[in-house]
């Protein structure tokens, strides 16, 4: 369903005696709704919803635990509250997958998102994942 154009405030449509009033009105509520409208007509986006996509490449020793543990310089408006792995290639064998649905332990510091644990890769191999981050 596409959202219809909203209508304007008009003062000119009002009585003369409530012009002066719907003109105040009018200013900010035809701003919002104009605003509101171009949102919802296909502009929400990662940024709307407060969400960030980034690409990390890790590796995991033959006990499953992280050789390097990257860091993620997020943008999001808020505190990360958790972490999606929307893709996990790897890189090494491409016919190889991951065991299990990749789940991400992590610490977060000054904007700055550190992986800590991953969970649900095969071991002795290295990834390109590509995560959401998902702000509160």
């Amino acid at each position: 369903m596409k959202i219809q154009i909203p209508k304007k405030l008009r003062a000119e449509d009002f009585n003369s005696d409530d012009q002066t009033l719907i003109s105040k009105i009018a200013f900010i509520y035809n701003s919002f709704v104009d605003e509101v409208f171009q949102t919802l007509d296909n502009g929400v986006d990662y940024n709307n919803l407060n969400r960030q996509i980034a690409q990390v490449s890790i590796k995991i020793d033959n006990t499953g635990k992280l050789i390097n543990a990257p860091s993620i310089k997020t943008t999001l408006r808020t505190k990360v509250q958790g972490i999606n792995v929307i893709n996990a290639i790897n890189q090494v064998n491409t016919g190889t997958y991951p065991t299990s649905t990749p789940f991400i332990s992590w610490s977060l510091g000054n904007n700055l998102l550190n992986i800590l644990n991953i969970t649900g890769l095969q071991n002795n191999s290295q990834y390109l994942l590509t995560l959401e981050l998902i702000g509160q």
